[in-house]
């Protein structure tokens, strides 16, 4: 009997042994940094998985894992798009640190850097590369909407009525009071933020100078951040250059692309605003005069002085973002054509965009065509051309406010500041001064102003290329932008606006033209894994 017992006590420890182990395995923590080889930068988003299991962690934004095991050897894959997977026994190891290597189609990727292209392999300034897909460009209407949030310190902000500009900011703002905008280069052609654009800020919504290219159009995006874009660009580009590459002709049969779609667009979190009591309440504590700033409950009692706060408990409460909001709607369309042969590369594309916006009587129309030839005529010439029209026409009021537009037609902040105790039915427009605004009833601000802008934009490129040497060739290009832009305005004397002139209205058109000459003597050399590249080259660029 006691031989029994020992002998259950000794499997019993020898079970509680191993269920330790097997415990103790379960508990296993393993922690670790994972970097790119190349640039020894931490990587965000890689996926750290237990191999043969689902256990998976990601890394964070100093590329930190911190994941627990369960296997006796346990293996773990690193994972990451656009890098190649990894490895790692972790055996009795609770750090792991691993660089990922990029894969070896993004090091052959050519990125465009000015006058010239490198390899991504052997690029050392600092360059965000986008190459766009057509799954990318779907619902897109604008090129700032296809690189938000797709590259790295570029900072894209703006109020996102249809068709109005962003500002954009490469790795934060440089200048206090100078523009802080990025130089664009459009095919080659330096488009400065200012160029033509007509910007003002009681316009609907003042556009970009690159609102005339279609998403679906580009084919890649490169950014350049640091100081090689003043080398290169000089002090037009110390505040970084986004390089936009559209698409051209290729060496295949002729496809065609047949593209449409559409979509809605809804405010999802809405304002929070004072009910009709709550907004009296805080008026009556800031010591407002009645009826001055505080207009009655029926208009018609002007003349009284009295302020009765539990006047307005029972008012129904309007508000007026809702009153002014809608579903809104986009339509897109677009048709291309891209082809050729070995000599001779051609493509095209007609494209069309509407979209109305959330805020009534808000929206924008686009209309763009695009079409480029390139031709070896030989071993020794080559040429091109390539053209871009677009025409765009913007409607409604402005729906956000500068400090200086102290008549608040802005939509959004009339709405939000305006009273909720007032009717939306009323036939009155009502005028409070409120601080530094003139408030107009919102609905009435929206409907009774009218404003529309409308720009036509032309790009035409052309250029001769000649291949004096196997290692040597001379380039040249000459190119001019049309940029033309109308803006009409009227608003009666029934809002903020018109009330000081009895109504006003005005018809302004702008024109501006861009000529560009450039010439450049490119010599390239490879040896081995050796490469010598240089240029020289001159510039000339008017605009009037």
């Amino acid at each position: 009997m006691k031989q029994l017992a020992f002998a259950c006590l000794k499997i019993s420890l020898i079970l509680l042994i191993l269920l330790s182990s097997v415990n103790a395995f379960a508990q296993m923590e393993i922690r670790g940094t994972v970097s790119d080889a190349i640039e020894s930068k931490p990587l965000q988003g890689v996926t750290v998985l237990e191999k043969n299991t689902r256990n998976t962690v990601l890394t964070d934004a100093r590329g930190r894992f911190n994941i627990k095991v369960a296997g006796r050897k346990p293996i773990l894959v690193f994972s990451s798009v656009g890098y190649t997977t990894s490895e790692r026994a972790v055996n009795n190891i609770t750090t792991v640190n691993i660089s990922l290597e990029p894969e070896a189609k993004q090091l052959g990727d050519v990125v465009v850097i000015g006058y010239g292209s490198v390899k991504k392999r052997d690029l050392t300034g600092a360059v965000s590369s986008l190459n766009v897909t057509e799954t990318d460009k779907t619902g897109l209407s604008s090129v700032e909407d296809l690189m938000r949030g797709r590259i790295a310190g570029l900072q894209i902000a703006g109020d996102n009525a249809p068709g109005s500009a962003s500002s954009i900011r490469i790795r934060g703002g440089t200048s206090i009071y100078a523009s802080n905008e990025p130089l664009y280069v459009v095919d080659g052609f330096p488009i400065l933020n200012s160029s033509g654009s007509g910007d003002r800020s009681d316009a609907p919504n003042s556009q970009s100078p690159i609102s005339d290219i279609d998403p679906n159009n580009i084919e890649s995006v490169e950014v350049l951040k640091d100081a090689s874009a003043t080398a290169i660009y000089g002090s037009r580009g110390a505040n970084g250059v986004i390089i936009i590459t559209t698409k051209k002709g290729s060496s295949n049969k002729t496809n065609f692309t047949v593209k449409a779609s559409t979509g809605i667009s809804k405010i999802v979190n809405n304002y929070p605003v004072m009910n009709s009591y709550g907004m009296a309440k805080y008026m009556r504590s800031q010591n407002f005069s009645y009826p001055y700033d505080m207009p009655p409950v029926d208009t018609s009692t002007f003349t009284s002085r009295s302020f009765y706060l539990n006047d307005y408990k029972n008012i129904p409460s309007t508000n007026w973002i809702d009153q002014i909001m809608r579903t809104g709607n986009y339509k897109e369309f677009y048709v291309g054509l891209n082809g050729g042969t070995k000599q001779t590369r051609y493509a095209g594309s007609v494209g069309y965009n509407s979209n109305k916006g959330i805020i009534n009587y808000t929206g924008n129309n686009r209309l763009t065509g695009n079409f480029s030839l390139d031709s070896k005529v030989n071993d020794f010439l080559e040429f091109g051309i390539s053209t871009n029209l677009a025409y765009n026409s913007l409607d409604g009021v402005v729906t956000s406010n500068t400090p200086d537009v102290v008549t608040s037609e802005g939509a959004l902040v009339n709405a939000l500041a305006f009273y909720p105790f007032l009717s939306p039915n009323t036939s009155e427009t009502i005028y409070q001064q409120s601080g530094l605004f003139m408030l107009t009833n919102p609905i009435a601000n929206i409907k009774d102003i009218d404003k529309n802008i409308f720009y036509v934009r032309a790009t035409m490129n052309a250029y001769v290329k000649l291949n004096i040497l196997p290692n040597l060739n001379f380039r040249s290009m000459v190119s001019g932008r049309y940029d033309g832009r109308k803006y009409k305005s009227f608003a009666p004397s029934t809002t903020a606006l018109g009330l000081p002139f009895g109504g006003t209205g005005e018809i302004e058109n702008v024109v501006s033209l861009d000529r560009l000459i450039e010439n450049t003597l490119n010599y390239s050399l490879v040896h081995g894994d050796h490469h010598i590249d240089a240029v020289v080259g001159m510039t000339a660029q008017k605009s009037h």
